[in-house]
Protein backbone atom coordinates (compact mmCIF):
# COMPACT_ATOMS: atom_id res chain seq x y z
CA UNK A 1 0.00 0.00 0.00
CA UNK A 2 3.08 2.17 0.90
CA UNK A 3 4.42 1.60 -2.43
CA UNK A 4 1.51 2.54 -4.58
CA UNK A 5 0.73 5.70 -2.41
CA UNK A 6 4.38 6.68 -2.87
CA UNK A 7 4.35 5.93 -6.86
CA UNK A 8 0.63 7.98 -7.04
CA UNK A 9 2.54 10.52 -5.13
CA UNK A 10 5.61 10.55 -8.17
CA UNK A 11 3.26 10.55 -10.87
CA UNK A 12 1.50 13.62 -9.27
CA UNK A 13 4.31 15.51 -8.63
CA UNK A 14 5.91 14.63 -12.22
CA UNK A 15 2.26 15.68 -13.76
CA UNK A 16 2.30 19.17 -11.98
CA UNK A 17 6.23 20.07 -12.94
CA UNK A 18 4.58 19.25 -16.72
CA UNK A 19 2.20 21.74 -16.32
CA UNK A 20 4.40 24.13 -14.90
CA UNK A 21 6.59 24.10 -17.84
CA UNK A 22 3.77 24.34 -19.98
CA UNK A 23 2.15 26.61 -22.70
CA UNK A 24 -0.12 29.43 -20.35
CA UNK A 25 -2.79 27.13 -20.48
CA UNK A 26 -5.96 27.81 -18.47
CA UNK A 27 -7.45 24.14 -17.64
CA UNK A 28 -6.14 21.71 -15.55
CA UNK A 29 -6.73 17.36 -15.53
CA UNK A 30 -8.57 15.85 -13.65
CA UNK A 31 -8.50 15.65 -10.43
CA UNK A 32 -6.56 19.15 -10.86
CA UNK A 33 -9.07 20.85 -12.54
CA UNK A 34 -11.80 20.62 -9.50
CA UNK A 35 -9.27 21.04 -7.22
CA UNK A 36 -8.00 24.73 -7.89
CA UNK A 37 -11.43 25.46 -9.33
CA UNK A 38 -12.86 24.99 -5.21
CA UNK A 39 -9.52 26.43 -4.07
CA UNK A 40 -9.62 29.54 -6.19
CA UNK A 41 -13.65 29.97 -5.23
CA UNK A 42 -12.26 30.02 -1.21
CA UNK A 43 -9.79 32.20 -1.71
CA UNK A 44 -11.99 34.65 -3.58
CA UNK A 45 -13.78 34.62 -0.35
CA UNK A 46 -11.53 35.81 1.27
CA UNK A 47 -10.66 38.03 -0.56
CA UNK A 48 -13.87 39.98 -0.62
CA UNK A 49 -14.52 39.68 3.05
CA UNK A 50 -10.96 41.36 3.75
CA UNK A 51 -12.42 44.35 1.30
CA UNK A 52 -15.92 44.05 1.67
CA UNK A 53 -16.53 47.20 3.76
CA UNK A 54 -14.19 49.31 0.99
CA UNK A 55 -16.27 47.84 -1.91
CA UNK A 56 -19.54 48.95 -0.16
CA UNK A 57 -18.49 52.46 0.68
CA UNK A 58 -16.22 52.96 -2.70
CA UNK A 59 -19.21 51.77 -4.58
CA UNK A 60 -21.81 54.02 -2.68
CA UNK A 61 -19.51 57.28 -3.05
CA UNK A 62 -19.14 56.60 -6.44
CA UNK A 63 -22.49 56.31 -7.74
CA UNK A 64 -23.56 59.43 -5.09
CA UNK A 65 -21.12 61.59 -6.66
CA UNK A 66 -22.04 60.56 -9.73
CA UNK A 67 -26.12 61.21 -8.98
CA UNK A 68 -25.21 64.30 -7.43
CA UNK A 69 -23.64 65.72 -10.65
CA UNK A 70 -26.31 64.53 -12.81
CA UNK A 71 -28.92 66.25 -10.40
CA UNK A 72 -26.80 69.44 -10.86
CA UNK A 73 -25.74 69.58 -14.29
CA UNK A 74 -28.19 67.73 -16.14
CA UNK A 75 -30.62 70.37 -18.17
CA UNK A 76 -34.12 70.36 -16.64
CA UNK A 77 -35.74 68.53 -19.55
CA UNK A 78 -33.95 65.52 -18.73
CA UNK A 79 -33.03 66.10 -15.21
CA UNK A 80 -35.46 63.40 -13.88
CA UNK A 81 -35.62 60.88 -16.33
CA UNK A 82 -31.68 60.77 -16.09
CA UNK A 83 -31.72 60.86 -12.21
CA UNK A 84 -34.69 57.77 -12.59
CA UNK A 85 -32.39 56.47 -14.80
CA UNK A 86 -29.12 56.30 -12.75
CA UNK A 87 -30.80 55.83 -9.17
CA UNK A 88 -32.20 52.46 -10.37
CA UNK A 89 -29.08 51.15 -12.29
CA UNK A 90 -27.25 52.64 -8.84
CA UNK A 91 -29.28 50.61 -6.59
CA UNK A 92 -29.36 47.37 -8.68
CA UNK A 93 -25.70 47.19 -9.05
CA UNK A 94 -25.03 48.01 -5.02
CA UNK A 95 -27.69 45.52 -4.50
CA UNK A 96 -25.82 42.83 -6.77
CA UNK A 97 -22.69 43.63 -4.77
CA UNK A 98 -24.10 43.99 -1.22
CA UNK A 99 -25.33 40.15 -2.10
CA UNK A 100 -21.91 38.98 -3.45
CA UNK A 101 -20.38 40.13 -0.09
CA UNK A 102 -22.74 38.96 1.94
CA UNK A 103 -22.30 35.27 0.44
CA UNK A 104 -18.64 36.24 1.07
CA UNK A 105 -18.84 37.56 4.53
CA UNK A 106 -21.57 34.81 6.17
CA UNK A 107 -20.19 31.51 6.51
CA UNK A 108 -23.71 30.57 6.26
CA UNK A 109 -24.21 31.57 2.53
CA UNK A 110 -20.66 30.38 1.53
CA UNK A 111 -22.15 27.58 -0.74
CA UNK A 112 -24.82 30.35 -2.52
CA UNK A 113 -20.97 32.48 -3.24
CA UNK A 114 -20.22 30.80 -6.75
CA UNK A 115 -23.97 31.28 -8.08
CA UNK A 116 -24.55 34.74 -6.66
CA UNK A 117 -21.46 36.23 -7.78
CA UNK A 118 -22.39 35.27 -11.82
CA UNK A 119 -25.83 36.20 -11.31
CA UNK A 120 -24.55 39.38 -9.84
CA UNK A 121 -21.77 39.98 -12.74
CA UNK A 122 -24.19 39.40 -15.32
CA UNK A 123 -26.78 41.67 -13.28
CA UNK A 124 -24.26 44.43 -12.77
CA UNK A 125 -22.98 44.54 -16.52
CA UNK A 126 -26.70 44.32 -17.76
CA UNK A 127 -27.54 47.29 -15.53
CA UNK A 128 -24.64 49.79 -16.23
CA UNK A 129 -24.87 49.18 -20.42
CA UNK A 130 -29.07 50.10 -20.00
CA UNK A 131 -28.04 52.88 -18.10
CA UNK A 132 -25.05 54.43 -20.16
CA UNK A 133 -27.42 53.55 -23.33
CA UNK A 134 -30.79 55.34 -21.82
CA UNK A 135 -29.57 58.58 -20.11
CA UNK A 136 -30.29 61.28 -22.53
CA UNK A 137 -27.55 64.01 -21.68
CA UNK A 138 -24.77 62.94 -23.87
CA UNK A 139 -22.08 64.63 -21.22
CA UNK A 140 -23.05 62.25 -18.81
CA UNK A 141 -24.13 59.34 -21.22
CA UNK A 142 -19.80 59.25 -21.74
CA UNK A 143 -19.44 59.81 -18.35
CA UNK A 144 -21.24 56.21 -17.34
CA UNK A 145 -19.50 55.03 -20.02
CA UNK A 146 -16.46 54.96 -17.91
CA UNK A 147 -18.64 53.34 -15.20
CA UNK A 148 -19.55 50.27 -17.75
CA UNK A 149 -15.31 50.21 -18.42
CA UNK A 150 -15.11 49.82 -14.57
CA UNK A 151 -17.87 47.04 -13.67
CA UNK A 152 -16.60 44.99 -16.97
CA UNK A 153 -13.08 44.92 -15.49
CA UNK A 154 -14.15 44.44 -11.87
CA UNK A 155 -16.52 41.54 -13.25
CA UNK A 156 -13.36 39.99 -14.99
CA UNK A 157 -10.72 41.21 -12.13
CA UNK A 158 -11.41 41.94 -9.02
CA UNK A 159 -14.82 39.17 -8.12
CA UNK A 160 -11.75 37.01 -8.82
CA UNK A 161 -13.89 34.83 -11.41
CA UNK A 162 -12.01 32.73 -13.93
CA UNK A 163 -11.80 34.08 -17.61
CA UNK A 164 -14.00 31.79 -19.35
CA UNK A 165 -17.07 32.59 -17.16
CA UNK A 166 -16.34 36.17 -17.01
CA UNK A 167 -16.40 35.94 -20.90
CA UNK A 168 -19.61 34.37 -20.91
CA UNK A 169 -21.30 36.51 -18.32
CA UNK A 170 -20.10 39.78 -19.64
CA UNK A 171 -20.84 38.76 -23.43
CA UNK A 172 -24.21 37.50 -22.41
CA UNK A 173 -25.09 40.54 -20.43
CA UNK A 174 -24.39 42.59 -23.71
CA UNK A 175 -26.59 40.47 -25.27
CA UNK A 176 -29.02 40.79 -22.94
CA UNK A 177 -28.84 44.96 -22.76
CA UNK A 178 -28.56 45.26 -26.52
CA UNK A 179 -31.93 42.84 -26.69
CA UNK A 180 -33.87 45.19 -24.28
CA UNK A 181 -32.50 48.22 -25.70
CA UNK A 182 -33.85 47.11 -29.24
CA UNK A 183 -37.19 46.30 -28.01
CA UNK A 184 -37.39 50.23 -26.42
CA UNK A 185 -35.27 51.91 -29.22
CA UNK A 186 -32.11 52.92 -26.64
CA UNK A 187 -29.63 51.36 -28.82
CA UNK A 188 -26.13 53.01 -28.43
CA UNK A 189 -23.82 54.36 -31.30
CA UNK A 190 -21.18 51.86 -32.56
CA UNK A 191 -19.01 54.78 -31.41
CA UNK A 192 -19.98 54.55 -27.59
CA UNK A 193 -20.23 50.88 -28.01
CA UNK A 194 -16.67 50.37 -28.58
CA UNK A 195 -15.81 53.37 -26.29
CA UNK A 196 -16.77 51.51 -23.54
CA UNK A 197 -18.08 47.86 -23.80
CA UNK A 198 -15.46 46.59 -26.43
CA UNK A 199 -12.65 47.68 -25.47
CA UNK A 200 -13.24 47.20 -21.19
CA UNK A 201 -14.54 43.53 -22.51
CA UNK A 202 -11.16 42.94 -24.42
CA UNK A 203 -8.97 44.59 -21.73
CA UNK A 204 -10.52 42.70 -19.43
CA UNK A 205 -10.13 39.21 -20.82
CA UNK A 206 -6.57 39.38 -21.26
CA UNK A 207 -6.19 40.42 -17.59
CA UNK A 208 -8.66 37.93 -16.29
CA UNK A 209 -6.72 35.86 -18.67
CA UNK A 210 -3.11 36.93 -16.66
CA UNK A 211 -4.55 36.93 -13.21
CA UNK A 212 -5.96 33.24 -13.98
CA UNK A 213 -2.67 32.11 -15.17
CA UNK A 214 -0.85 33.37 -12.21
CA UNK A 215 -2.95 31.84 -9.80
CA UNK A 216 -2.68 28.60 -11.39
CA UNK A 217 0.75 28.79 -11.83
CA UNK A 218 1.10 29.65 -7.90
CA UNK A 219 -1.56 26.54 -7.10
CA UNK A 220 0.65 24.35 -8.83
CA UNK A 221 3.23 25.27 -6.59
CA UNK A 222 1.50 25.46 -3.32
CA UNK A 223 0.77 21.60 -5.00
CA UNK A 224 4.21 20.84 -5.89
CA UNK A 225 5.46 21.72 -2.04
CA UNK A 226 2.38 20.04 -0.61
CA UNK A 227 3.50 17.16 -2.82
CA UNK A 228 7.65 17.34 -1.77
CA UNK A 229 5.96 17.94 2.06
CA UNK A 230 4.37 14.46 1.86
CA UNK A 231 7.21 12.82 0.33
CA UNK A 232 9.64 13.84 2.87
CA UNK A 233 7.37 12.95 5.87
CA UNK A 234 6.92 9.35 4.33
CA UNK A 235 10.54 9.24 3.54
CA UNK A 236 11.32 10.62 7.44
CA UNK A 237 8.33 7.85 8.68
CA UNK A 238 9.69 5.09 6.85
CA UNK A 239 13.46 5.81 7.98
CA UNK A 240 11.80 5.93 11.65
CA UNK A 241 9.97 2.62 11.41
CA UNK A 242 13.25 0.77 9.77
CA UNK A 243 15.09 2.26 12.72
CA UNK A 244 13.04 0.91 14.93
CA UNK A 245 12.85 -2.54 13.67
CA UNK A 246 15.34 -5.81 12.92
CA UNK A 247 16.21 -5.95 9.78
CA UNK A 248 16.33 -9.70 9.30
CA UNK A 249 12.88 -10.32 11.41
CA UNK A 250 11.03 -7.31 11.06
CA UNK A 251 10.11 -7.30 14.76
CA UNK A 252 10.75 -4.00 16.58
CA UNK A 253 14.48 -3.83 17.88
CA UNK A 254 15.47 -3.92 21.50
CA UNK A 255 15.92 -0.10 22.53
CA UNK A 256 12.39 0.59 20.64
CA UNK A 257 10.44 -1.80 22.63
CA UNK A 258 12.29 -0.75 26.15
CA UNK A 259 10.16 2.69 25.14
CA UNK A 260 7.23 1.23 24.99
CA UNK A 261 7.52 -1.08 27.96
CA UNK A 262 8.56 1.54 29.84
CA UNK A 263 5.10 3.66 28.49
CA UNK A 264 2.88 0.44 29.17
CA UNK A 265 4.36 0.14 32.29
CA UNK A 266 3.52 3.34 33.27
CA UNK A 267 -0.11 2.83 31.57
CA UNK A 268 -0.59 -0.54 33.67
CA UNK A 269 0.25 0.95 37.08
CA UNK A 270 -2.15 4.24 36.28
CA UNK A 271 -4.81 2.17 35.55
CA UNK A 272 -4.30 -1.11 37.85
CA UNK A 273 -4.30 -3.60 34.68
CA UNK A 274 -1.39 -6.99 34.26
CA UNK A 275 1.05 -6.64 32.08
CA UNK A 276 2.46 -9.91 30.54
CA UNK A 277 6.01 -9.89 29.36
CA UNK A 278 7.21 -13.69 27.81
CA UNK A 279 11.43 -14.12 26.58
CA UNK A 280 11.00 -16.69 23.75
CA UNK A 281 15.09 -18.06 22.79
CA UNK A 282 15.58 -20.66 20.40
CA UNK A 283 16.99 -23.94 22.25
CA UNK A 284 20.30 -24.91 21.25
CA UNK A 285 20.67 -22.00 18.29
CA UNK A 286 24.45 -21.84 18.38
CA UNK A 287 24.51 -25.48 17.22
CA UNK A 288 22.16 -24.90 14.99
CA UNK A 289 24.39 -22.01 13.33
CA UNK A 290 27.20 -24.10 13.40
CA UNK A 291 25.60 -26.99 11.59
CA UNK A 292 23.67 -25.51 9.28
CA UNK A 293 25.33 -22.21 8.60
CA UNK A 294 24.35 -18.50 9.31
CA UNK A 295 22.24 -18.24 6.22
CA UNK A 296 19.68 -21.02 7.37
CA UNK A 297 19.92 -19.57 10.64
CA UNK A 298 19.01 -16.22 9.67
CA UNK A 299 16.22 -18.17 8.02
CA UNK A 300 14.84 -19.91 10.91
CA UNK A 301 14.79 -16.53 12.93
CA UNK A 302 12.98 -14.92 10.35
CA UNK A 303 10.63 -18.44 10.57
CA UNK A 304 10.05 -17.58 14.32
CA UNK A 305 9.25 -14.12 13.82
CA UNK A 306 6.27 -14.55 11.41
CA UNK A 307 5.02 -17.36 13.92
CA UNK A 308 5.11 -14.62 16.94
CA UNK A 309 3.28 -12.26 14.50
CA UNK A 310 0.71 -14.76 14.20
CA UNK A 311 -0.35 -15.34 17.78
CA UNK A 312 -0.62 -11.88 18.51
CA UNK A 313 -4.24 -10.86 18.14
CA UNK A 314 -4.67 -7.53 19.02
CA UNK A 315 -2.72 -4.19 17.94
CA UNK A 316 -1.69 -3.33 20.99
CA UNK A 317 0.15 -6.67 21.60
CA UNK A 318 4.35 -5.54 20.35
CA UNK A 319 7.00 -8.38 19.62
CA UNK A 320 10.52 -7.28 19.67
CA UNK A 321 13.84 -8.92 18.93
CA UNK A 322 16.41 -9.14 21.72
CA UNK A 323 19.28 -10.87 21.09
CA UNK A 324 20.59 -13.03 17.80
CA UNK A 325 18.10 -15.87 18.89
CA UNK A 326 16.35 -13.96 22.01
CA UNK A 327 12.82 -12.90 21.48
CA UNK A 328 10.49 -10.30 23.55
CA UNK A 329 6.49 -10.33 24.00
CA UNK A 330 4.56 -7.79 25.28
CA UNK A 331 1.26 -8.44 25.99
CA UNK A 332 -0.52 -5.28 27.76
CA UNK A 333 -4.04 -5.82 29.76
CA UNK A 334 -3.11 -9.89 29.80
CA UNK A 335 -3.55 -11.87 32.56
CA UNK A 336 -1.17 -14.50 33.16
CA UNK A 337 -3.75 -17.09 31.84
CA UNK A 338 -4.04 -15.35 28.70
CA UNK A 339 -0.29 -15.25 28.62
CA UNK A 340 0.53 -19.31 28.66
CA UNK A 341 -2.49 -19.78 25.97
CA UNK A 342 0.38 -17.49 24.21
CA UNK A 343 3.20 -19.85 24.89
CA UNK A 344 1.09 -22.52 24.26
CA UNK A 345 0.34 -21.29 20.34
CA UNK A 346 3.92 -20.42 20.44
CA UNK A 347 5.17 -23.79 20.90
CA UNK A 348 2.29 -25.01 18.68
CA UNK A 349 3.30 -22.72 16.17
CA UNK A 350 7.17 -23.52 16.26
CA UNK A 351 6.56 -26.98 16.26
CA UNK A 352 4.17 -26.72 13.51
CA UNK A 353 7.34 -25.05 11.46
CA UNK A 354 9.06 -28.45 11.46
CA UNK A 355 12.83 -26.84 11.15
CA UNK A 356 14.84 -29.95 11.24
CA UNK A 357 17.74 -29.64 13.93
CA UNK A 358 19.68 -33.04 14.36
CA UNK A 359 20.74 -31.87 17.79
CA UNK A 360 17.51 -32.22 19.43
CA UNK A 361 16.33 -35.31 20.85
CA UNK A 362 13.00 -35.97 18.15
CA UNK A 363 15.83 -33.70 15.21
CA UNK A 364 13.57 -30.65 15.26
CA UNK A 365 13.91 -26.59 16.50
CA UNK A 366 11.88 -25.67 19.71
CA UNK A 367 11.65 -22.94 22.07
CA UNK A 368 11.91 -21.95 25.73
CA UNK A 369 9.61 -19.25 27.07
CA UNK A 370 9.75 -17.44 29.81
CA UNK A 371 6.92 -15.90 30.83
CA UNK A 372 5.96 -13.61 33.62
CA UNK A 373 3.10 -11.47 35.08
CA UNK A 374 2.60 -8.46 36.92
CA UNK A 375 0.36 -5.96 37.93
CA UNK A 376 2.70 -2.99 38.87
CA UNK A 377 2.48 -1.14 41.81
CA UNK A 378 4.70 2.33 42.56
CA UNK A 379 7.54 0.14 44.13
CA UNK A 380 7.80 -1.81 40.85
CA UNK A 381 10.12 -0.93 38.03
CA UNK A 382 9.82 -2.68 34.42
CA UNK A 383 13.69 -4.12 35.05
CA UNK A 384 11.34 -6.19 37.39
CA UNK A 385 8.99 -7.96 34.66
CA UNK A 386 12.05 -8.36 32.82
CA UNK A 387 13.87 -9.52 35.34
CA UNK A 388 11.24 -12.59 36.54
CA UNK A 389 10.67 -13.37 32.63
CA UNK A 390 14.52 -14.19 32.54
CA UNK A 391 14.09 -15.75 35.86
CA UNK A 392 11.23 -17.77 34.39
CA UNK A 393 13.00 -18.57 31.18
CA UNK A 394 16.15 -20.46 33.00
CA UNK A 395 13.37 -22.18 34.96
CA UNK A 396 12.20 -23.50 31.58
CA UNK A 397 15.33 -24.53 29.97
CA UNK A 398 15.86 -26.87 33.66
CA UNK A 399 12.43 -27.72 34.67
CA UNK A 400 9.40 -29.21 33.00
CA UNK A 401 6.25 -27.60 34.95
CA UNK A 402 4.75 -24.76 34.81
CA UNK A 403 7.64 -22.22 35.41
CA UNK A 404 5.77 -18.68 34.44
CA UNK A 405 6.13 -16.23 37.46
CA UNK A 406 2.99 -13.95 38.86
CA UNK A 407 3.10 -11.54 40.37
Amino acid sequence: MAEILHDQAMREQAQVRDLMRGDGRLAFPEPLESAFVAQHDRESRLLLRRAAIWLMLSSTLIGAVQGFFIWRLTPAVNLVHDLIVWTVGFWVILSALGAVLLCAVLEGWARYFVLVRAVSSFVSVFAILLACWSLHDRYFANLAGYMVTLIVLVVYGFSRQRVWPAFFLVQTAALAALGVGLLYGRLPSWLEMGQSFVMASGFGTVLGALLEYRDRQIFLQARLLTLEAEQMARMAQHLDGQARRDRLTGLLNQHYFRELLDREWERARREQEPLSLLIIDARNFRRFNERYGYVAGDRCLAALARVFDGVMKRQIDLAARRQDDEFLLLLPNTPAAGARKVQERIEEGVSALTILHEDEADTLLHVDIGVATMTPHIQQEPTDLMAAATESLRLDKTSTVDTSIVW
